[in-house]
């Protein structure tokens, strides 16, 4: 509730309650006990409803003064700090999901900030919208279609689809219904319709069939434990398991799975591997719900799909695991690296959460007791571009 408020934030506390006496409300004390006002600041912050109706009037302006900001240090290639204070820290945050593992091994400064020290933007009231919006809805969509069977083949999606997506827009898609929206509303649906019915498509054509919607994965690895969730759990005839992450867009998982790169598909492949006991990594592909394209490595099961790349999940997911190894290795050791943007005005968190969201460092960086010398002499992340992900 505070945090939600933009420029006026109103308790309203009643003195009683069917003619019992009413304490403050927990908000309001916590707000006194922070700011400790004395009674001169309290009065000029609160007011009693009679008074306001015999007056008319409205509460008065509180007193305000502007603080300068503080002055932030200078981004670097490299922050030195305690090194038993950080690895204390470290002992007790060595548990990943897949996204936590890349930004790891991106940008080590960001996923200290980020995961160690609880230093991130709040996503405290924010009503979801656009592309992050429309991926809520397609996975959501997804798991619908499956309670009611209508993935099992593409006539069952044509049927279903609209009906399903329909409700759920009026349910959960409040954006895509103000005004102005339904030409965007008309899109979107047709691309969510159409990305479906193509999912039902590979499956059919495939043999697969969805086992599980947001299916929990965990399994422990050197480091300590990886989880997450798993879009769409897939089994065949004969039991083997593969695995298709929903995403809305398509060209930055393209370039992913081309160039060995799809850090969080050969994660999910390698822990339910683990988790489930099978022979070898899990065979896994995107589908883009902006698109209605799927995107498989060569030679995997997935018909129907744009196969492409010849890393495999496996490969891949093993130089991840060095690059994580010689991170945490610095870290242990007081060693932060971080990225540097030529933009000095931004403080270096910002720097980095910026700066650090492209590829991972895996592809490049070896396994050696040195930072590698492009992030030493650059102070750039490998693989990490310029700028936000698309």
């Amino acid at each position: 509730m505070v945090l939600a408020a933009r420029s006026t934030l109103i308790v309203a506390t009643p003195d009683s309650t069917r003619g019992e006496p009413q304490r403050s409300l927990p908000v309001w004390d916590e707000l006194c006990a922070r700011c400790a006002p004395d009674a001169f600041a309290l009065s000029r912050v609160t007011k009693q409803a009679s008074a306001l109706l015999e007056s008319e009037g409205a509460l008065p302006a509180p007193l305000l003064s502007t603080a300068a900001p503080l002055d932030l240090p200078e981004a670097r290639p490299q922050w030195q700090v305690t090194a038993k204070h950080l690895s204390a820290r470290l002992d007790a945050h060595l548990s990943f999901s897949p996204s936590q593992l890349e930004v790891l091994v991106a940008c080590p400064f960001r996923w200290v900030v980020e995961s160690l020290l609880g230093i991130r933007a709040s996503a405290h009231a924010q009503v979801p919208d656009s592309a992050r919006l429309y991926g809520i809805l397609g996975h959501r969509l997804a798991e619908k279609l499956h309670e009611r069977g209508a993935l099992a083949s593409e006539g069952a999606a044509q049927a279903l689809t609209r009906e399903e997506l329909d409700a759920l827009i009026e349910a959960e898609g409040g954006p895509l219904l103000l005004p102005g929206m339904s030409s965007v509303r008309a899109q979107v649906r047709d691309r969510l319709v159409h990305a479906m019915v193509q999912l039902a498509s590979i499956l059919e054509k495939s043999d697969l069939s969805v086992v599980a919607v947001e299916q929990g994965v965990e399994a422990p690895w050197g480091l300590g434990k990886l989880k997450g969730r798993v879009d769409l759990l897939l089994s065949d005839a004969e039991g083997r398991e593969a695995i298709i992450d929903l995403k809305w867009g398509e060209a930055r998982y393209r370039e992913a799975l081309s160039k060995g790169e799809a850090v969080q598909l050969a994660i999910y492949s390698v822990v339910r591997q683990r988790q489930a006991g099978a022979p070898s990594p899990l065979p896994a592909a995107y589908l883009s719900l902006k698109t209605g394209r799927g995107l498989s490595l060569k030679g995997d099961p997935f018909r129907g799909t744009t196969q492409l790349g010849d890393m495999s999940l496996q490969e891949t997911f093993g130089r991840v695991e060095a690059t994580s190894r010689l991170v945490v290795e610095h870290l242990r050791g007081g060693e932060v690296l971080a990225s540097a943007l030529a933009d000095k005005r931004t403080s270096p968190a910002r720097r980095a959460s910026s700066s650090c969201t492209g590829s991972p460092a895996p592809i490049s960086m070896t396994a050696s007791r040195t930072p590698p010398a492009h992030i030493a002499a650059t102070g750039r992340c490998a693989g990490a571009p310029s700028g936000r992900r698309a």
